[in-house]
């Protein structure tokens, strides 16, 4: 858990102390802002802050793994991939857990998307001798781009799902949208499925919601400002309104869900 408790120290403790002013009479729109005030940083552009920090950017990418220590397992199992011919992980970090879609449906090919600089932390753990080098990397295509550049997704194929695994709590409604239409534009036509993985609270007041949904919730708003964890009514609307069908909402033993939307007819 390193690489998690240093992400949440190092990237999310001391902006935390500056949430109350989101609230004042004279409001800031992002705490993270408030610590990291280089102009290029603004709008909680914590990405372009890794780019330039590769130690940081590293130690997200161990954080992101420690996640699989939270139901990954559960995860891969309870929702039912296995329908699937091949696994497109957009934002996938290093693969941990695309790793273990492609172990449990042998047969199924992977496809790694992410930023450059994150797919070659990735390049180490698919590597001969490395943590997911057992085979499985020979089915495994790495392809480097950015989310809001609809000409470096992956173009669909017929069985093919998109996976984005807490991803889309980092953006507020308008960068969401076009995040949504550009995986529906790479679609284009084919017999593909979207599978959202979030905490997907199903009402702010109900009282099950696990407390760790709300930490996070906090999290994202201290980072990122208007970003947030959506209820299963937010994904149907969004999913809407840029041509997909919700379809159903997976629940797994953990506390992501996985919403389940296809293009419209």
């Amino acid at each position: 858990m390193a690489g998690m408790v240093g992400h949440l120290v190092q990237d999310g403790y001391e902006s935390f102390g500056y949430i109350e002013r989101m609230l004042g009479p004279d409001p800031i729109d992002i705490p993270w802002n408030q610590v990291h005030r280089d102009e290029k940083y603004q709008g909680g552009k914590i990405w372009k802050f890794f780019e330039e920090h590769p130690e940081r950017e590293e130690q997200f990418s161990r954080a992101m793994n420690a996640l699989e220590g939270l139901g990954g397992a559960a995860m891969a199992v309870d929702v039912p991939f296995h329908r699937f011919k091949r696994f497109i992980d957009i934002g996938g970090s290093r693969g941990h857990f695309l790793y273990k879609i492609l172990k449990n449906n042998p047969k199924g090919q992977g496809v790694l998307f992410d930023r450059e600089q994150v797919l070659d932390n990735a390049k180490e753990m698919w590597s001969q001798g490395g943590a997911f080098g057992d085979g499985t990397q020979t089915r495994l295509t790495m392809v480097s781009g950015d989310l809001f550049n609809s000409e470096t997704i992956p173009t669909a194929r017929d069985g093919d799902v998109y996976l984005m695994r807490y991803i889309l709590h980092d953006w507020g409604k308008a960068d969401v949208l076009t995040i949504l239409a550009n995986i529906r534009a790479a679609m284009d036509g084919k017999d593909a499925t979207l599978m959202i993985g979030e905490c997907a609270i199903p009402d702010r007041n109900f009282i099950g919601v696990p407390p760790a949904m709300y930490k996070i919730d906090m999290l994202m708003m201290n980072i990122f400002g208007d970003a947030l964890e959506r209820t299963p009514a937010m994904w149907e609307e969004l999913l809407n309104e840029v041509g997909f069908d919700l379809v159903k909402i997976h629940a797994t033993r953990s506390l992501v869900h996985f919403v389940e939307a296809v293009p419209t007819e």
